[in-house]
């Protein structure tokens, strides 16, 4: 308070005023704030003393306590409309980013499937091709092993015996709990991306020959993550209901999923799940591309 013993010994009305002798060149804080709340009222108490002050004929005697009372009521209401506001301007922010992502999120998506439509069309392309290539017997074997290497990369569409699982969110649980009025956790009730790698995994001890979740073939270098509300593979977007399809023996695959604690656990939390045993069932091809960072082919 150095600002305040220099200006109070110095003070004279009758010369003129400069602030920048009180008043920090910078404001950095609270602290700051509350020195300029006590300069203010210190220069209230010099300017209004206890002694009566007339306005337009009327006398009006000002205490020190109504005056501190009156700017104490002033500064906090400037205090709660600059922090208004800020926070006015920060809640604008998350709507505007959310919006961002979301355009960059579609439009990645829309790229992803003209890649997929460009990369099927290449390799339609090339089965031609090679299809008049394996007329020539010299060409036919290695026809045949490229033809196996295609079925085990996941490049051809399958179809044979095998079964569904289709899992979907507890919005029956859901709106039940809405109803209740309490808070709400909405994680609690949607299908998370483990849900799906658990059950994948049982597929796979079953004996599964291959596996795609809604659509998309699952493979080596395939993933299923999070990605909030929803789950991703492969880099396309996935929503509930999921859908599993599997070839394989269906009997073998329905029991290694009930075995599976998976199984268990989602029906004790009553999520939707559903098994359908088929005679036949489709799996399409891998639509997406191959990218190796680290491995090399040895030849």
């Amino acid at each position: 308070m150095t600002h305040l013993k220099e200006f109070g010994s110095t003070m004279d009305r009758q010369k003129p005023f400069n602030p920048r002798k009180i008043f920090p060149e910078k404001f950095t804080g609270q602290q700051d704030f509350q020195q300029i709340s006590r300069i203010i009222l210190y220069l209230f108490w010099k300017v209004f003393p206890e002694s009566p002050k007339t306005w337009e004929g009327t006398t009006v005697k000002l205490a020190r306590w109504q005056i501190s009372v009156t700017l104490i009521c002033i500064i906090t209401g400037l205090f709660i409309s600059f922090n208004f506001k800020a926070q006015t301007a920060l809640k604008s922010v998350p709507s505007q980013t959310t919006a961002g992502l979301a355009g960059m999120v579609e439009k990645t998506e829309k790229e992803n499937t003209a890649l997929e439509a460009e990369i099927l069309k290449l390799r339609k392309q090339l089965d031609e091709r090679q299809k008049v290539q394996a007329t020539d017997n010299s060409l036919e074997g290695l026809q045949i092993q490229l033809d196996k290497a295609k079925l085990i990369s996941g490049l051809t569409t399958l179809e044979g015996n095998g079964l569904t699982v289709t899992l979907n969110d507890r919005n029956i649980a859901l709106e039940q709990a809405r109803k209740t009025g309490g808070e709400i956790n909405y994680w609690d009730y949607l299908v998370h991306d483990s849900d799906l790698v658990k059950l994948v995994n049982d597929l796979k001890i079953g004996g599964a020959e291959a596996i795609a979740i809604n659509g998309e073939r699952l493979i080596t270098p395939s993933d299923i993550k999070c990605g909030g509300y929803i789950v991703y593979s492969n880099g396309t977007r996935l929503g509930a209901p999921y859908v599993l399809t599997a070839i394989g023996d269906p009997d073998d695959l329905e029991e290694a999923i009930k075995r599976g604690t998976t199984y268990s656990t989602l029906n004790f939390l009553e999520y939707p799940l559903a098994i359908t045993k088929m005679d036949k069932v489709v799996v399409p091809a891998y639509k997406g591309g191959f990218k190796l960072n680290f491995g090399k082919i040895i030849r």
